[in-house]
């Protein structure tokens, strides 16, 4: 890898599980295996296995790591390329590398531990034997000792910082009465959702929910709800993290209440369920429920007054034996022909989140919760699907079956529903630059078309005030061979789609033209997309262009915390990292299950310096309505472009607009995405 005039050597390091101690195992469950394996482990372990692989590397012999190139070979120092910060985490410095060599053999000792936990009957049958021929801790520090110096003194060799470094301060929140904070939950909870200039509180007042499901889920849920109206509490051991819940009444922050009656409850008959869920096929099975559901959220949304939203009660065994296909069906030649094989192994430690227009996407409604949500969307009623253990009203969370607190939940619940029910802004961004209109641009693969290969272009726009709007663009016919698997536009093509997202913002600004525009991709820009794009931004004053992504580049702090959100490492004025997960200061803790992976800046043309480019993505990652949490670790602008990538294939060609003004879809209409 090459960075600042230098070339680096990148180690992934991974765990591989074989069936004969020789050939990788391969497929999803071993995949599933081996993030459960590694999801524990933090700075030391992976300091630990950078150390194993870079004694690999040297063939165990001291000095350099030689690589051959051509006749001659080229020597990389085993010293690991490091930053300097002028700021920390108090409490948490440690001296890692001292640590490791005086932990390493218990670390072995707990790898070996996890991995016999983690291996289940059908891999647990590998030879032993293979693994003999592996020096043990004993003889590496054997091998490394003939260079006279122990790891941490080869370390300690170069001091000086290999890049420039620093920290963007957390974006503030703009809530109601000109508050601000950083948290949603805490400026919630102090000061209840956004209000509009000239108002005093929320325009929202009371929330009309309607209720799909079996009898007994539907009690279920008017229970939670009823219990949501009043004050929620957890063991309030992280009280920033987890905070209590205030509660869902006019006379709370909210300021809004919750509206039930039998009017908007439809009940869904159990023999139903059972013939829907007898089928022996998965996709009739799915299309099936898919059916009841749809034909109750038609009921509601005739009836008057309509709810505001509408909550789809799945019981746990439509949840059994609909949404999780034990065998995909089988590609016919056309749908795999011209396709790349798709690197989803067990081979990466880190999850690379998969570029916008990469997914491989599953043939029909193969996949309820999009089937689901693409067929309910031609009645406008926004929809909610809800889990048995959404509903449990004990306050205790159960990380096995991966539910929260009750207080956790209803934070997350009644955020997202607060903007889906009427478009409610629970925050705003509150030192974004008035006038600037963000867009994503994304691909979808045209699931219901007869040829695999068709994409279609999508552009989301983001105004500074939180206004969301989706446009579809145009499709055309991908070519893998060419282009990759992520698709790009042409020239036209680009210059048409944003056009189309500037003339949009004009109508919903009183023909104002925004005063600069700026695109997020998540893919390199090639030369055709950069003079559309350039051309269609003629008449804005300013414009950047910014292609994000992971390369998987990992920098650790020497404790047991990861890198603060907001840290930034600086390569160039055009290519960067950005942490828009780590450890957050106000929550006291790093929230995250694994090691984050930092966004990276991989391309930038435009007239902005790289300071501002880096602060608008951090807080971009505050804006996802749909939950309460802190922060994203995308900006919203590809969060969202990836959620309704998901859905707008299945929806069918009759719920698709045609290429004019009814192709804008308000972000409200897919808020439940």
């Amino acid at each position: 890898m090459f960075l600042v005039s230098k070339f680096y050597v990148k180690i992934s390091p991974t765990w591989v599980i074989t069936e004969d101690g020789r050939n990788p195992s391969g497929g999803p469950d071993v995949s599933r295996r081996v993030v459960r394996w590694t999801n524990p482990e933090r700075n030391l372990q992976i300091l630990f296995h950078v150390r194993f692989w870079t004694s690999v590397l040297r063939n165990r012999k001291a000095g350099p790591i030689s690589i051959w190139t051509g006749d001659q070979t080229m020597e990389v120092a085993t010293v690991p390329a490091w930053i300097q910060q002028s700021y920390g985490i108090d409490g948490d410095e440690r001296d890692l590398m001292k640590l490791l060599d005086e932990e390493a053999p218990l670390i072995a000792a707990e790898e070996d531990e996890q991995a016999d936990n983690a291996i289940d009957a059908e891999v647990e049958d590998i030879d032993e034997e293979e693994w003999q021929d592996e020096p043990d801790e004993s003889e590496e520090e054997k091998v490394d000792g003939d260079a006279s110096k122990t790891f941490t003194e080869r370390s300690r060799i170069v001091r000086v910082p290999n890049f420039d470094s620093g920290m963007i301060s957390e974006p503030m929140l703009a809530f109601g009465g000109k508050h601000f904070h950083v948290d949603p939950k805490t400026g919630l909870a102090l000061y209840g959702p956004y209000s509009l200039a000239g108002h005093t509180g929320p325009t929202l007042s009371a929330i009309k929910i309607g209720i799909v499901g079996p009898a007994s889920m539907i009690a279920d849920a008017e229970a939670w709800l009823q219990a949501c109206r009043g004050t929620l509490t957890n063991d309030g051991t992280q009280p920033f993290l987890y905070p209590h819940f205030p509660g869902m009444n006019r006379s709370g922050p909210f300021q809004c209440d919750l509206a039930l009656g039998d009017v908007w409850r439809e009940t869904i008959k159990e023999s139903a369920y059972r013939t829907a869920t007898s089928k022996p096929e998965f996709a009739d099975r799915v299309k099936a429920v898919i059916g009841l559901y749809v034909k109750s959220i038609e009921i509601l949304a005739g009836r008057e007054p309509r709810p505001d939203i509408v909550l789809c009660c799945l019981p746990q065994n439509v949840i059994d034996t609909c949404t999780v296909q034990k065998r995909r069906p089988r590609p016919t030649k056309l749908k795999t022909a011209g396709r790349r094989p798709t690197d989803r192994n067990q081979m990466g430690l880190f999850e690379n989140g998969g570029g916008v227009g990469t997914e491989t996407e599953e043939w029909g409604h193969q996949n309820l919760r999009r089937g689901l949500k693409a067929e309910a969307m031609q009645f406008g009623v926004p929809t909610q699907l809800v889990w048995p253990r959404t509903l449990r009203l004990s306050a205790e969370s159960n990380l096995q079956n991966r539910t929260q607190d009750i207080a956790t939940r209803a934070w997350n619940f009644f955020t997202a529903i607060y903007h889906k029910a009427a478009g409610g802004a629970p925050w705003r961004l509150a030192e974004l630059e008035p006038g600037a209109c963000f867009v994503g641009i994304s691909f979808f693969r045209e699931i219901l078309s007869n040829n695999p290969r068709m994409r279609t272009s999508m552009a989301q726009a983001f105004t500074a005030a939180g206004d969301g709007y989706v446009l579809r663009g145009h499709t055309f016919e991908g070519n893998d061979r060419e282009a990759g698997r992520t698709p790009h536009l042409d020239k036209r093509v680009a210059a048409s789609l944003l056009r189309e997202v500037i003339d949009l913002y004009r109508k919903q600004n009183r023909d104002s033209l925004p005063t600069r525009i700026v695109v997020h991709k998540s893919s390199r820009f090639w030369e055709e997309e950069l003079a559309g794009l350039e051309e269609a931004c003629e008449s804005v004053p300013r414009h950047d262009f910014i292609a994000l992504g992971p390369r998987g580049l990992q920098f650790y702090r020497t404790g047991d915390y990861p890198p603060l959100r907001g840290t930034y490492v600086k390569f160039s004025d055009s290519d960067l990292l950005l942490y828009t997960s780590g450890y957050v200061p106000f929550l006291r803790t790093y929230a995250g299950a694994r090691v984050p992976q930092p966004l990276e800046i991989l391309e930038h043309y435009g007239d902005s310096p790289w300071d501002t480019v880096l602060r608008e993505v951090l807080s971009l990652t505050k804006m996802n309505w749909n939950t309460a949490d802190f922060a994203g670790s995308d900006p919203i602008t590809l969060a969202f472009s990836r959620k309704v990538g998901q859905i707008w294939p299945s929806c069918r060609p009759v719920q698709r607009c045609d290429r004019n003004i009814d192709s804008i879809c308000s972000a409200e209409s897919v808020a439940e995405l």
